[in-house]
């Protein structure tokens, strides 16, 4: 097949198989957070404390409610409507005081719950904290469980669509600050339907575009001062198809958006089986 340094058109829309392939080195992040497990707690983003049933006050008696109505023409002037007022009052006195208890009771069980919130938030943020600070420590120390960690988690936000079952794995050599990821290819039966050129260019496209996704995907999801240089190998039933290695600062000065992906590849001294759809291995990549 003749290989053509031509950017390929992005045909389809979205959700075509030829469009996703298409907009590989175009879609995913831009930039990654850190993991929230390694950095500290925002307490501005903790969830609140929730009081419930506690916020709301008891409804306060209301004299209304108990004041007795006239009693006829002679107003409150009758004993009998003094007596009935006097009784009404006790009672509005009472159901007052039975109201404050109530209400001195609730805000004290609501700031004893708010307390042991703020004491338990407290408690989760330190511990949080104090683990982020081990979890930073290790990782520029150069850690190499703790670098894995990090790089797989900040990595959750690249994603690819569903019909293309992308897998990764990544290695890491402390002493050369060397992050390896190796890419499962999807089968080619995966492809859309097509005749056999199309297919192999398509296959071709992928595997190319796979990666150098993931090699900008392993430089902008690791720590700079941690990872310096960044290999890729493109794997189909324990085939390599496509190797590239290269240094950060190297990859940076590598435009994905408007080189074609075979240039940018061979530009950075990578390798292409010369019949990817075939499943002929590449050579030397080790």
């Amino acid at each position: 097949m003749t290989r053509s340094l031509e950017r390929p058109a992005q045909t389809g829309s979205p959700g075509d198989p030829i469009a996703d392939i298409a907009a590989i080195l175009t879609a995913g992040p831009t930039s990654v957070e850190v993991p929230k497990l390694f950095r500290h707690v925002d307490p501005l983003r903790v969830k609140p404390f929730d009081p419930g049933r506690l916020a709301i006050p008891y409804a306060e008696p209301e004299w209304a409610d108990f004041k007795p109505g006239a009693s006829g023409r002679f107003g409150s002037s009758l004993p009998a409507y003094k007596k009935a007022h006097q009784t009404s009052v006790l009672k509005y006195r009472l159901a007052l005081t039975d109201w404050r208890k109530r209400e001195r009771e609730r805000i004290a069980e609501l700031n004893a719950a708010k307390a042991k919130y703020d004491d338990q938030m407290r408690a989760r943020i330190e511990s949080h904290d104090i683990r982020a600070d081990r979890l930073m420590a290790a990782l520029r120390a150069g850690d190499t469980a703790t670098l894995l960690r990090f790089v797989t988690m900040s990595l959750e936000a690249s994603r690819f669509p569903e019909w293309l079952a992308v897998e990764r794995s990544f290695t890491y050599r402390p002493s050369a600050r060397e992050l390896t990821v190796r890419v499962e290819v999807p089968p080619r039966e995966s492809l859309p339907d097509g005749d056999e050129d199309e297919r192999a260019e398509w296959f071709e496209s992928l595997v190319v575009r796979l990666t150098l996704r993931c090699m900008r995907d392993a430089f902008l999801g690791s720590p700079e001062k941690v990872v310096d240089r960044v290999r890729v190998f493109a794997m189909t039933d324990e085939v390599c198809l496509s190797y590239v290695r290269s240094e950060r600062a190297v990859f940076a000065d590598v435009d994905l958006g408007q080189l074609d992906p075979v240039f940018s590849l061979f530009q950075l001294g990578g390798e292409l089986s010369p019949e990817p759809y075939a499943l002929k291995p590449i050579g030397g990549a080790t």
